[in-house]
């Protein structure tokens, strides 16, 4: 059995290990065999870590909510305040 500090260790070994193979990925055809391999390589340092946490790793936890963009509405909102009503209209026919 893993101590805290090996079981620690492990973890970031393994996602390094992910990282590199997400970067190798880029480099890949998704029609590819070695695509096929690589990302289910990738996929198992996933499923690894989570045994050895209890936990999604690092890189798939949401991100705090003031990290979050902002909705589709409140951009709207916050676009709106910033323009005048003819100056809206204006962009508005732009985008169409």
């Amino acid at each position: 059995m893993l101590n805290d500090r090996e079981r620690a260790a492990t973890v970031e070994a393994a996602a390094r290990l992910h990282r590199h193979l997400r970067i190798d990925l880029t480099n890949l055809s998704p029609a590819s065999e070695d695509y096929t391999a690589v990302h289910r390589l990738a996929d198992a340092v996933v499923v690894a870590i989570r045994s050895l946490t209890g936990e999604d790793p690092e890189w798939m936890r949401p991100a705090p909510a003031h990290l979050l963009p902002a909705s589709a509405e409140k951009a709207e909102a916050d676009v709106a305040g910033a323009f005048s009503p003819g100056e809206q209209g204006a962009l508005r026919r732009q985008a169409s």
